[in-house]
């Protein structure tokens, strides 16, 4: 997507981080769940924010929002390509 991005073709794409994703989806489980509590929109997780469902289903907690690649930023990631 970089070319796209530094040729203008698109002002902006989305992207979740996978090393904080991975970091943040053991909070629940580990912090709640077995304790025997349960997970609540809003609720804040220690170190990484409030947490909400995702409103197609409940079962998807969404823990993070994603990372906006622009124009003036996608050259501080290294996506390993």
């Amino acid at each position: 997507m970089r070319p796209y991005i530094k040729e203008g073709v698109l002002q902006s794409f989305y992207l979740w981080d996978p090393r904080a994703a991975r970091r943040i989806d053991r909070a629940p489980s580990r912090n709640f769940l077995l304790d025997g509590k349960p997970i609540t929109d809003g609720m804040d997780v220690p170190g990484h924010g409030k947490i909400f469902h995702q409103h197609a289903g409940r079962q998807t907690v969404i823990m993070a929002d994603p990372v906006r690649f622009t124009k003036e930023n996608i050259d501080k990631y290294d996506f390993g390509i």
